[in-house]
């Protein structure tokens, strides 16, 4: 075997690694990205009670749906909960493509149960990627304080 074939083979191995890698750190990166979205923005918002976190990351669907203030009035509801102590049982499925390219679009769902000074809540967040970022698709506290 001619030398110039065996470097071209060798730089067609390189190349497809080189790819490969690049396709897990993208994947790898738009995880985190959606695990901090779903975890670390949702605790911010329910620690504060800042519903606007919520609505500056969420889908323009999911705002059209209750109208422009509905998150607010939602958050002050909620804050009959009282603080917030600690978010647990977090279970996630995600559906993102093996090879993700810039503008690859994906899906994320989250469950997860908070406990307040005056209750808990099972969260249910839906994310969408869209342009390369995550937003809120569906977002709702279920509590039975709020039944009452």
């Amino acid at each position: 075997m001619k030398r110039s074939r065996v470097y071209l083979i060798i730089g067609a191995l390189l190349l497809c690694i080189i790819l490969v890698a690049l396709a897990i750190v993208s994947r790898t990166r738009a995880v985190e990205a959606a695990n901090v979205l779903a975890v670390e923005i949702n605790s911010q918002a329910l620690s504060s009670w800042d519903a606007a976190l919520i609505v500056t990351n969420s889908e323009p669907s999911l705002l059209a749906q209750g109208g422009p203030d509905f998150f607010y009035t939602y958050f002050a509801a909620l804050r009959r909960l009282g603080s917030l102590q600690e978010i647990d049982d977090i279970v996630f499925t995600m559906e993102l493509p093996r090879l993700l390219l810039p503008g690859s679009q994906g899906t994320a769902s989250y469950t997860m149960n908070a406990v307040f000074t005056q209750g808990h809540a099972e969260i249910r967040i839906t994310l969408m990627r869209r342009d390369g970022r995550w937003w809120f698709s569906e977002y709702l506290v279920l509590t039975p304080l709020m039944a009452s």
